[in-house]
Formats: structure tokens, sequence, C-alpha cells
């Protein structure tokens, strides 16, 4: 008998397999926050998202969802396929399952995870510019304070 299962009387959790969706979501999530900078560069060489063009990111994103649920499907049996090819079949709320509302939460998170780091790329932009103009206008402020020193010296 397994020594942490007589103590309990449970099995322990890191000898289950966790749930297909929460290893999937797992799984993309950790993809996303991995390949982020790929996603990042990709968008940047393709010029600024407008605010409401999402095609791009949701294409990225149904891909990283596509090929994860691909590595699922490869080592679970038939009963999972047919689960995992739910995610694809939304119809809108009036039909949401607890199912598709789970997988619904995944992609927004995910979403919400390149949109969080496309602002923070921005910001930091943003912030880059700014230290930039202000070592400029520094550097002009202290030329010109030496131009007064050296005018003041020769009158």
């Amino acid at each position: 008998m397994d020594p942490a299962r007589s103590r309990t009387g449970r099995v322990p959790v890191k000898s289950r397999r966790p749930d297909w969706r929460e290893e999937l979501r797992i799984n993309c999530l950790k993809r996303v926050k991995e390949e982020r900078v790929h996603l990042l560069w990709k968008n940047r060489t393709h010029g600024p998202l407008p605010a409401n063009d999402t095609i791009k990111m949701e294409s990225a994103v149904r891909d990283i969802i596509f090929d994860e649920l691909e590595k699922l499907k490869q080592y679970g049996d038939g009963k999972e396929d047919q689960e995992a090819d739910m995610i694809w079949e939304y119809h809108g709320p009036h039909a949401t399952k607890p199912v598709e509302t789970a997988n619904e939460d995944i992609l927004l998170e995910m979403e919400r995870l390149l949109y969080e780091d496309l602002r923070e790329e921005s910001i930091r932009k943003e912030l880059e510019a700014l230290d930039e103009e202000d070592a400029y206008l520094a550097q002009a402020v202290f030329d010109h304070m030496e131009l007064n020193d050296k005018e003041v010296c020769v009158h």
C-alpha cells in the first residue's frame, strides 16, 4: 500500500493527472507568457494594431490553443477529443454550457495577457522617449548655462 495514501485515505494531488481543461488552460497561459516576446515582435513588424483590430491576436491565441489541444489529443483517448472539439463550436451565450464558459474564460485570460503586454510595451517606449527628451533638454540647458558663463567672463 502507498504510504501517502494510507495516512490520509486519499491519492496525493501530484499523483493525479489534472483535468484536461485545466491542463489546457495552464499550458496555454504558459505558452502565451513564453511566446509573448515573439508575438510582440511580430506585432511591431506589422505595424501598430488599431484598437478594434484584434484579428492578429486572436489568430495567435487560436494557434496556441490548437497546438496545445493537439498535444493533449496525442496523450488522451477518444472521449477527450470530443470534449476538446467543443472549444471551437461556440454558438453564443444562449447555448453556453459550463465547459464552453470555462474555455471562453481561457481565451479571454490569454487575450487579456497579450493586451497587457502590448500596453506595457507601449508604456515602456513612451518612458524611453521621455527619458531621451529629458536628457536632451538637460544637455541643452547645461550648454546654454556654459555659454552664459563664458559671456559673463568675457565682459
